[in-house]
């Protein structure tokens, strides 16, 4: 993958380009780990089944996280925010005093993050604190749910780094992967 200049500057130019190896990728992430059929079970017993691209790579964040300096992730994952205004990091009182219809979204995320949570802790995959980390377990569910693009419902992934371009619309960032 590689982030092109589409406006301001020659059009194509490459600003950043993101080895393949260092994508995290939910099917490839999936044909590594051991028990993923389980995962995929116990969310779809749950109703969230549809979740599973994003569940993968949440995982992989936990345990990459739990590495520290040895993750090649590590000083991406430094440089993300540690706060997210999102609907599973505000409190309760917060949530019921928004308007109904985004009320109502915001309790589904927040149920979503309680489904991670759950079925996590029937995996052996990461350790037992981070597990019980409810800080870092939702801090991993805000980046991948406010970093990770679908390229299809199967198939979803974080690119680091090019994660954090902000573009505008019409679009000003072009996203293009070389095989």
């Amino acid at each position: 993958y590689s982030a092109t200049i589409s406006e301001a500057g020659k059009q194509d130019d490459r600003v950043l380009h993101v080895p393949s190896n260092l994508i995290l990728s939910s099917s490839r992430i999936r044909q590594e780990m051991e028990g993923s059929d389980k995962v995929l079970a116990e969310l779809a017993s749950k109703g969230f089944g549809h979740l599973a691209p994003q569940f993968f790579i949440w995982i992989k964040v936990l345990q990459e996280y739990e590495k520290g300096d040895d993750s090649a992730w590590h000083d991406w994952m430094q440089s993300l925010p540690r706060k997210f205004d999102t609907a599973v990091s505000v409190d309760e009182f917060e949530v019921v005093c928004l308007p109904p219809f985004i009320g109502s979204l915001s309790k589904i995320e927040r149920i979503q993050l309680v489904v991670f949570r759950d079925t996590l802790k029937a995996l052996d995959v990461v350790s037992k604190e981070t597990k019980e980390n409810e800080d870092l377990t939702k801090w991993a569910y805000n980046v991948i749910f406010t970093r990770c693009w679908g390229k299809d419902a199967d198939e979803y992934q974080l690119v680091p780094m090019a994660d954090m371009f902000n573009h505008g619309h019409p679009s000003n960032v072009g996203i293009s992967y070389d095989a």
